[in-house]
C-alpha cells in the first residue's frame, strides 16, 4: 500500500491546527491518470452511489419526476424546509407511508425518520417496491429484488465489481472497492441518459443535494452544469467535471468533513478546473 498524501492543513491565524491525509485519484477514458497517494486503497461507497441507487429506481418505475424531486432522491439532504417540501412531494406523488421508511432518525433529529440524510433515497425504494408489489419491510436486504437490481447496476458500470457490503449509515448496503474502482463506476454514468438528468438536476437544484457551506452544493452553484459533485460520510468526496469527462474521488483518512471544501479548492486549481468561472 502507497503512504497517504496531505490533502489540507487548516490554520488558525499564521499557524497550523489540524492535518488532513488521505488517498485521490483522477480518472478519464484512458484510465488513471494520476494519483495521490494509493489508487487502490479500499473504503466504503456511503453516500456516492445515491445516483445510482436512484437511477436503477427511476429505471423500474419509468416515469418522469420534476426536477426537484429528481435532485431531492439523489441527496444528502439537511432537513431545511426546502428538502423538506421536495420531499413532501415524493410522498404525495407515490401516496407513500412514511411510516415504512427504515433510515432511521438524525442524531439531532429524532422527532422524523424523515428528517434523516437519506429519507429521499429510502422513499424512491418505498415507491420502487410499491410499483412492482415487492415486500417493503425487507427492502434493505441485499437479497431484496431492489437491492438485487442495484448490485447488478454496479456490476454494469464496472464488471470487476465484488459484492462487499456492510450496512451503511442509513441500513442499506454500502460497498466496499478501491477508489479506483468507484472512479471506474462513475466514469461509466457518464453520457447515459437516465443519469445525465440526474446530474442535470443535481445542477439545477444544488441546495437539494446537501446544503449551503457543502463542497458539492458549492461547487454546483458555483459552476452550473460543469460539474457532478457528492459527498460521503467518512471524508468522501465525489466530483466529476462534465465537459473533460473525468473523475476525481478523495477519501480522507480521518473521516473528517472539514477539509473538504479546502480539498476542493485545491483541485480545483491543481487540475485548472476553475476556467473562467470563479469561486464567490
Amino acid at each position: 500500500m502507497k503512504d497517504p498524501v496531505l490533502l489540507a492543513e487548516i490554520h488558525r491565524g499564521k499557524h497550523i491546527e489540524s492535518l488532513h491525509y488521505g488517498h485521490a485519484l483522477l480518472y478519464g477514458a484512458s484510465g488513471l491518470l494520476q494519483s495521490w497517494g494509493d489508487e487502490n486503497f479500499r473504503c466504503f461507497t456511503r453516500s456516492l452511489i445515491k445516483i445510482i441507487q436512484a437511477k436503477v429506481c427511476l429505471d423500474l418505475i419509468d416515469q418522469d419526476l420534476s426536477i426537484e424531486e429528481l435532485a431531492i432522491i439523489g441527496s444528502s439532504h439537511r432537513a431545511q424546509d426546502i428538502h423538506l417540501h421536495a420531499i413532501e412531494k415524493l410522498i404525495k406523488r407515490f401516496d407513500l407511508n412514511p411510516d415504512l421508511l427504515q433510515c432511521g432518525f438524525h442524531p439531532h433529529k429524532q422527532d422524523s425518520q424523515l428528517k434523516h440524510y437519506c429519507s429521499a433515497k429510502h422513499l424512491i425504494m418505498l415507491a420502487t417496491c410499491k410499483q412492482y408489489n415487492w415486500d417493503q419491510e425487507n427492502y434493505l436486504d441485499i437479497k431484496h429484488p431492489l437491492q438485487v437490481k442495484i448490485t447488478e447496476e454496479l456490476r454494469r458500470l464496472n464488471p470487476e465489481f465484488q459484492n462487499i457490503h456492510e450496512k451503511d449509515g442509513c441500513s442499506l448496503p454500502s460497498f466496499y472497492m478501491s477508489i479506483q474502482d468507484m472512479a471506474k463506476i462513475f466514469f461509466n454514468i457518464l453520457g447515459q441518459s437516465r443519469y445525465q438528468k440526474l446530474i442535470q438536476a443535481a445542477n439545477s437544484f444544488p441546495e437539494l443535494i446537501a446544503a449551503a457551506g457543502n463542497f458539492d452544493t458549492e461547487l454546483m452553484k458555483a459552476y452550473p452544469q460543469r460539474f457532478y459533485a457528492k459527498g460521503g460520510a467518512e471524508g468522501l468526496l465525489l466530483m466529476i467535471h462534465l465537459e473533460r469527462q473525468e473523475v476525481l474521488i478523495v477519501k480522507v483518512l480521518d473521516g473528517s468533513d472539514r477539509p473538504k471544501n479546502l480539498i476542493k479548492d485545491r483541485f480545483l486549481d491543481e487540475l485548472k478546473w476553475r476556467g473562467e468561472y470563479h469561486l464567490s
